[in-house]
């Protein structure tokens, strides 16, 4: 059977392959326009997933190098100041102290020499206080703030006194510019009406005082006061100090058991590492055994409250509920009074109460978290902590909650002071002996500031090995840079030589369409009368 063939379907054939050779021809030319293969999803589907897939790749890419190149930032200054900066100043102190020590310098000559290690401290303490990009290098995530600033601390080698400064028992207030020293005239407890003396210059005059008692917060002290400065302990505190009588020196104070000196130090202000603190409010906290603690990965501040209170005895109920926001929003809960401590489950971890008392409706009780670590990504699930702890590095002092008392208290960082890796307060110690003309402390000092520096050389390899590892993750990422880029490329780019042959064929094609429809179109049955 045979099918006629009429003008219409020659005609809609003719447009039909002229439509499809021109628009095969134009989808090349906007390939050659653009270089790519793919200008939109309906090109190739397949092709266009690959090349959302290797876009993110390359932007999460992007991201991680310019975390490295944040985090070598950080690291750069941090190892410039702890491998250069601070060792320079710690040499030139010792230098001083090498001076210092030695029998032949006079009163008048240590004071001087005092004077210069004040300003060598005041330098320590701007390097403490470094700044990269407006952070502090060294303030843990208070990285807005100072990481330090100069206080005044107590010194002493008796042992009990020791101890109770450790604690962070001893409060230290005012301003001085010259070191305080003083003594004790008699035996006994430290307590109310016990007689002193003291001086600001050295020991050439010496005042007399008296312990005094005053109120803190509620609190009991006995208190030695000076010009512009005082120290108060605690009374049940100094109760535990046995003081012994100091003979007075023919020059200088002397560094016997019994003297005491208030002298510079540094206060560290930034965060500790990784620690939960508790805040009770409306609570005496008395109330609260040793146990008494929070646990888990808090990212933020929760309350915790007790809206009808909490009786001590085992066994009963009592209804709570915390609040992650604030207080805006809180979720209720009930519990159980258990033996020996009562827990709490929270989003984040957990709170342990250990009751010694009950506690009062609409008590709370506030958990922060201290974390003072700045992490950056430098790899796919790699972090790197870029930032310092001050007080783990310089020493110095920092304020801590008391378990026992659970009040913040200012206590000495490092540990054990004798070992010397407290820099800040061995530069502290090194200035009040100077400034008492004591050469024997001079001569201890100079032994600790070794140590000391150390210390700091230790911290700065520390620096350096993360420097190290950055830059190891700094060239991965080029690599993988360059290696998304070939893929991508693959995917997306086109080949212009086969482009253009691919066109040439095209514009042949559209011709020989044109060409063919018009001659077809030009005939008729009138040619053939």
């Amino acid at each position: 059977m045979s099918i006629r063939i009429t003008q219409s379907m020659i005609y809609d054939n003719y447009v039909s392959q002229m439509q499809t050779s021109l628009g095969a021809y134009m989808n090349s030319a906007e390939q050659g326009s653009t270089q790519k293969k793919i200008n939109a999803p309906s090109d190739d589907p397949s092709g266009t997933y690959k090349i959302l897939n290797l876009r993110n790749s390359t932007t999460y890419n992007k991201q991680l190098l310019s975390n490295c190149d944040t985090a070598k930032g950080w690291l750069e200054l941090e190892d410039s100041v702890l491998a250069t900066q601070v060792p320079t100043v710690i040499t030139s102190i010792k230098e001083l102290a090498e001076q210092a020590a030695t029998g032949t310098y006079t009163a008048e000559q240590r004071l001087d020499i005092a004077y210069q290690v004040r300003q060598q401290f005041g330098s320590l303490i701007n390097m403490a206080n470094t700044e990269f990009d407006g952070k502090n290098l060294f303030a843990g995530h208070k990285y807005d703030g100072s990481a330090f600033q100069e206080g005044l601390a107590l010194s002493s080698r008796d042992a009990q006194i020791n101890e109770q400064i450790k604690q962070g028992n001893f409060i230290i207030e005012g301003n001085t510019d010259l070191t305080v020293a003083f003594q004790f005239t008699e035996n006994g407890t430290l307590s109310k009406g016990r007689s002193f003396r003291w001086t600001n210059d050295g020991g050439k005059t010496w005042k007399e005082g008296t312990v005094d008692a005053a109120v803190h917060d509620g609190e009991n002290y006995v208190v030695m006061s000076f010009d512009g400065v005082s120290a108060r302990i605690r009374e049940d505190k100094a109760s535990t100090i046995n003081v012994t009588k100091t003979d007075q020196h023919e020059e200088g104070v002397g560094r016997d058991n019994g003297t005491l000196y208030i002298r510079p130090t540094a206060i560290y202000m930034g965060d500790v590492q990784d620690k939960i603190n508790l805040t009770p409010m409306g609570i005496n906290k008395l109330v609260f055994g040793e146990k008494t603690r929070a646990q888990g990965t808090f990212s933020g501040n929760t309350l915790v409250r007790f809206p009808e209170g909490v009786s001590s005895a085992v066994g009963s109920e009592f209804k709570w509920s915390y609040s992650t926001d604030n207080g805006m929003n809180w979720v209720e809960a009930k519990a159980t009074v258990g033996s020996p401590t009562t827990r709490l489950p929270l989003p984040e971890g957990y709170l342990d109460l250990e009751l010694d008392g009950n506690i009062p409706a609409n008590g709370q009780i506030m958990i922060h978290p201290e974390d003072a670590s700045v992490d950056y990504e430098i790899m796919q699930g790699t972090f790197i902590t870029v930032n310092g702890v001050g007080k783990d590095i310089f020493g110095g002092y920092f304020k801590e909650r008391d378990e026992d008392d659970g009040v913040y208290k200012l206590k000495p960082a490092l540990g054990d002071l004798a070992d010397g890796r407290n820099l800040f307060e061995v530069v502290g110690d090194l200035i009040g002996y100077l400034e008492t003309n004591c050469q024997d402390g001079c001569q201890e000092a100079l032994v600790k500031l070794t140590r000391a520096e150390e210390h700091i050389l230790t911290q700065s390899t520390k620096v350096g090995g993360l420097e190290n590892r950055v830059e190891v993750a700094y060239n991965v990422l080029n690599s993988q840079k360059l290696d998304i880029q070939e893929r991508l490329s693959y995917v997306e780019d086109i080949d212009l030589t086969e482009l253009l042959v691919k066109m040439q064929q095209q514009q042949i094609t559209y011709q020989t369409v044109l060409q063919s429809a018009s001659k077809i179109m030009n005939m008729s049955l009138a040619n053939y009368i």
